[in-house]
């Protein structure tokens, strides 16, 4: 059990230091790295009135969030069930993709899409906090 922990551990060390590569890099302009990061906010970026009204995103029969993340910006008119019913599948899904790295090997894209969960699943907390 202790070694599993550990394992666990040091795969999520890991793959926030290459998150932190990759988000670093997209923000430096360098193309074809992270553009996983750049993609995941490009509808969610579109018109104010559009924002607002767009379905959140869901686990699927794999146990984890795909599609689209909104910003967190874009989820402050939300009700607190939504953002209830999103954090816990955010939170799952986190779990999963925790499961599968140690399963399968560690991969920069999935990694960069786990510290979007991450990051909004502290975003979403922060939300709820205030209400």
């Amino acid at each position: 059990m202790r070694t599993k922990l550990l394992l666990i551990l040091i795969v999520f060390t890991v793959l926030t230091q290459l998150c932190t590569v990759s988000a670093f890099a997209v923000s430096n302009g360098e193309k074809n790295k992270g553009s996983i990061l750049q993609e995941q906010c490009t509808a969610w970026n579109a018109p104010p009135e559009g924002r607002g009204n767009r379905e959140l995103p869901a686990r699927d029969s794999t146990g984890k969030v795909h599609g689209e993340l909104p910003r967190p910006q874009d989820l402050r008119n939300r009700s607190t069930e939504d953002l209830g019913h999103l954090l816990g599948d955010l939170r799952r899904s986190v779990q999963q993709r925790i499961r599968k790295n140690i399963e399968l090997g560690s991969d920069p894209g999935h990694g960069q899409r786990q510290a979007l969960e991450q990051d909004l699943i502290k975003s979403i907390e922060r939300i709820l906090s205030g209400r």
